[in-house]
């Protein structure tokens, strides 16, 4: 069941046009940049979007959620691509629609592509893309919207949209990466504009309350790529808030650091006087005292999610993520004191240089974490659990790291497996992460080491199996 926030008043239709998320329902309606790209297109009383999805399929169509109809109807058909592998479902979607996949015999039709993966996948999109997104949603689609209303003819479109910033035609894209284009000044506040159940996030309405990060992790494309931090105003977060009373109880607080946001305190305790139950992303651990622990803690599911992504101290200093053990755990520890029924840790293997003593430091930190965590289930009469998620490290074009090689797979599903085997030891303790040949099709993908040609073999195999 979906729950609309915002009516959309459309006197007079003059475009018509559809939002496609190349994976299932689930994932892209629990992606907060989707969710803000439609309601900022939806925004405009002339233009109607509707969304698809590769799971929103009948017999060989794809066909929108709104009304069903078949995505070949809608002469602009937006992309929103957030994880490299979705290149792959975005062609399959277009092959099996039957829309032309190559941008210059296509006549018909516009595609325009945007999303936190497209700079990564310009060896791919140019053929493919006419109009390829590098800026934020609310700034592209106040540049393009007006252009696609004023004009009918494709090359015409194309012409006019090729000169603005953050905004790349694809026939005229130079050897040069695409950049993201931030512009000067605030920007404003992703939320969700709908509510639904069947998401990561379930009936929760979602607001991003910064964006960027002020830490340079040297493997991370957040902090590397979208370049200034900006802590959205928290009088703006309790006016979105507003909007969702009535709607639901529950909002979750999204950003890549919360922590950060120098009003943090402050924006929970007044969404729990307007009687919201918060959930939240992820903190950097050194910046959570015993207040905002216990702020955190009386919110839902009492469940703390951090990221130290590895127990070696020489190899945080490779990643530039210098976050002490000690601080882990006496962090950790007042957590548990205070009621902690969840932890999430996020950990990495296949850094430069790692070996089976870094693997070890990972499960030497888990196992005293779980010790703490025993000596207070005395007195909470339950034992926390513990999710850890186990991710190869890919290194990414715009990071620091982008020229190091990907580790060898069979390496990585050592490391993966001796990791699981003795982390699930430890007793209500639940490992989970990316398989190393998914991480690796990424890598491949985001450096470009597969032709095109190769692509489309890709879909085809994907699909037969």
């Amino acid at each position: 069941m979906e729950h609309f926030i915002y009516r959309y008043k459309k006197d007079k239709i003059l475009l018509q046009t559809v939002f496609i998320y190349p994976n299932t329902y689930f994932i892209g309606m629990s992606s907060l940049g989707f969710q803000f790209a439609y309601h900022k297109i939806n925004e405009n009383p002339e233009i109607l979007c509707e969304r698809a999805f590769l799971d929103s399929r009948r017999e060989n169509n794809f066909v929108t959620i709104e009304s069903n109809r078949n995505i070949t109807e809608f002469p602009i058909l937006f992309f929103s691509i957030s994880y490299e592998p979705d290149l792959l479902n975005m062609i399959y979607i277009l092959k099996t629609s039957g829309i032309e996949l190559l941008k210059e015999k296509r006549k018909k039709h516009i595609i325009i592509v945007g999303g936190i993966a497209v700079p990564l996948l310009k060896n791919y999109l140019k053929f493919i893309a006419d109009v390829i997104v590098c800026s934020p949603a609310e700034y592209a689609f106040k540049k393009i919207i007006p252009v696609l209303l004023e004009c009918k003819d494709k090359d015409i479109i194309l012409d006019k949209l090729q000169n603005i910033h953050g905004i790349y035609v694809s026939e005229k894209i130079k050897n040069d990466e695409l950049k993201y284009y931030q512009p000067e000044g605030s920007c404003e506040i992703a939320h969700s504009a709908i509510i639904s159940e069947d998401t990561e996030f379930s009936s929760r309405a979602l607001i991003e309350i910064s964006k960027g990060c002020l830490f340079r992790c040297r493997f991370c494309l957040v902090s590397n790529m979208y370049g200034r931090y900006i802590a959205h105003p928290k009088s703006e977060i309790l006016k979105i808030a507003e909007k969702y009373k009535g709607k639901t109880n529950r909002i979750g607080l999204i950003a890549a650091t919360l922590s950060n946001h120098p009003n943090f305190k402050e924006i929970i305790k007044e969404l729990n006087k307007m009687n919201f139950i918060l959930s939240f992303s992820a903190f950097r651990i050194e910046g959570l005292d015993n207040e905002l622990l216990e702020l955190i803690l009386k919110n839902e599911n009492k469940t703390l999610v951090i990221a130290p992504e590895t127990g070696s101290e020489r190899l945080k200093r490779l990643i530039n993520k210098n976050i002490s053990e000690s601080t882990i755990i006496n962090i950790t520890e007042r957590a548990f004191r205070l009621g902690l029924k969840r932890l999430k840790l996020y950990f990495m293997v296949g850094f430069p240089g790692e070996d089976v003593s870094d693997l070890d430091a990972i499960i030497k930190l888990v196992r005293k974490l779980r010790e703490i965590s025993l000596e207070h289930s005395k007195n909470l009469h339950y034992i926390p659990e513990f999710i850890i998620d186990i991710n190869p490290l890919v290194p990414k074009p715009f990071t620091e790291f982008q020229g190091y090689p990907f580790e060898e797979i069979k390496i990585l599903k050592e490391k993966i497996i001796y990791l699981k085997k003795n982390l699930r030891k430890l007793g209500r303790t639940f490992v989970y992460g990316e398989s190393p040949k998914s991480a690796f099709l990424q890598y491949r993908l985001s450096h470009g080491l597969i032709d095109f040609e190769e692509v489309l073999r890709l879909v085809e195999e994907t699909r037969e199996n």
